[in-house]
C-alpha cells in the first residue's frame, strides 16, 4: 500500500518524547529503541549500497578490459548480487523497523485509546467479508488489507482495518504488446461495528453515483430528507426496516460525517452490524521513512497517529452507536 503521510517532522529536535510532553510517557523508551534500530539499519544500508556501487564499477572496468563476451555474465552476477543485497541487507532490516514501530508505537496507542483492544499490523478484514457488504460491485483482481484494530468502545465492539481492492484491465498496442493497468475499487478504512438496533435484513447506503444502477434483490428506498438523498442512494431488502434504521437523526449524522471527513462514505446495515467504508488516499499507520535522518517522531506526529486511531471512536460517537436500543439476553 502507499506510503503514509504523517505530520511533517521539525528540522531540529529530540528523537524521543519526554514524559512531560508525550500523552503516553511509556512510548519514550520504545521510541529510543526503534530509532536506534532505524539508525543502525540505515547506516548498514548505505554501506551496502556503496559496496554494491563499487562492485558494479569494478565489473564494468573488467568488461572493458576483457571484451564484450563478459557482458552477459556480468549482468547475471550483478543482478543476483544486487537482489541479494536488497533483500538481505536493506529490505529485511527495513521491515523489522516497520514492524517494531507498528507493534510498539501504534499498538500502544491503540491499547491506550480503547477497551479490550488489540492491533495487528498484518491482520485485516478478509476479501470475502468486504465483498459480502455489497458496497462495491466491481470484481476484485488484487486485494490487500492490513493494520487491524479490534476493540470495544463502551458496549460497542468493532473492527477497523485498511483495505485496498483493485481490478485490472489490459490493452494491446499495434505491435501486439500487452500492458496491464490497475484501477482502485476502494482504498481506505473499513469499519465494522455492532449496531444499536436489532434488525433482520440488509440496507445499503451508497454514494450518489449508484443512483444510476439497480441492486439485485434490493429495492430502492425513498426517504424524506433532501440533504441526505442528494448525497446517498438507499437500497434495502425491506423498505420499512430501512426507514426504521435510518432515522432522521441518523441520516443527519451520516451527512455530517461525510462532510466532516470530506470522503464518499458508504454504509451497509446487516447481521445486526453497521459497516462503514471511508475512502482514504493514504496509509495511516506507516512509520517515518527508513532512510530519513530526521528525528523519529515529534509530539505532533504522535497526535496525528492518535487522531487516526480515534476515527472509529469518532464515527461510533457521531452515529450514536453506543446508545443501546436493545441488549442481548
Amino acid at each position: 500500500m502507499a506510503t503514509s503521510q504523517p505530520a511533517s517532522l521539525p528540522p531540529d529536535g529530540d528523537a524521543t518524547l519526554t514524559a512531560t510532553t508525550s500523552p503516553l510517557p511509556s512510548l519514550e523508551h520504545s521510541l529510543q529503541e526503534i530509532d536506534g534500530l532505524r539508525r543502525a539499519a540505515r547506516e548498514r544500508g548505505w554501506r551496502l549500497l556503496a559496496a554494491l556501487g563499487i562492485a558494479w564499477l569494478m565489473g564494468i572496468l573488467a568488461v572493458a578490459v576483457s571484451g564484450i563476451a563478459s557482458v552477459g555474465m556480468m549482468l547475471v552476477v550483478g543482478a543476483f548480487g544486487s537482489l541479494s543485497v536488497y533483500f538481505i541487507g536493506i529490505h529485511g532490516p527495513a521491515e523489522a523497523y516497520k514492524q517494531a514501530f507498528k507493534s510498539q508505537v501504534i499498538g500502544r496507542l491503540v491499547a491506550a485509546r480503547y477497551e479490550d483492544a488489540s492491533f495487528s499490523a498484518g491482520g485485516g478484514i478478509g476479501q470475502a467479508e468486504f465483498e459480502s457488504s455489497r458496497l462495491y460491485q466491481q470484481g476484485i483482481d488484487r486485494y490487500n488489507t492490513e493494520d487491524l484494530i479490534e476493540a470495544r468502545l463502551g458496549a460497542t465492539g468493532f473492527r477497523m482495518a485498511e483495505i485496498h481492492a483493485e481490478y485490472k484491465t489490459t490493452t494491446t498496442d499495434s505491435k501486439g504488446r500487452t500492458t496491464t493497468h490497475w484501477h482502485t475499487i476502494f482504498k481506505g478504512r473499513f469499519l465494522v461495528a455492532r449496531f444499536s438496533k436489532r434488525f433482520q435484513g440488509t440496507t445499503l447506503v451508497l454514494s450518489e453515483a449508484w443512483r444510476l444502477f439497480g441492486m439485485s434483490g434490493l429495492e430502492k428506498v425513498s426517504l424524506e430528507d433532501p440533504a441526505f438523498e442528494k448525497l446517498f442512494a438507499v437500497y434495502a431488502t425491506d423498505q420499512v426496516e430501512a426507514r426504521y434504521l435510518l432515522s432522521p437523526s441518523l441520516m443527519e449524522r451520516l451527512v455530517a460525517s461525510r462532510q466532516k471527513l470530506d470522503a464518499k462514505v458508504q454504509a451497509a446495515f446487516m447481521d445486526d452490524h453497521v459497516i462503514l467504508a471511508i475512502p482514504d488516499a493514504y496509509n495511516r499507520f506507516e512509520p517515518p521513512s527508513f532512510w530519513s535522518s530526521s528525528p523519529l517522531l515529534s509530539e505532533d506526529d504522535v497526535q496525528t497517529y492518535a487522531a487516526d486511531i480515534a476515527l472509529a471512536a469518532e464515527l461510533i460517537g457521531e452515529l450514536n452507536l453506543e446508545r443501546r436500543i436493545w441488549e442481548r439476553g
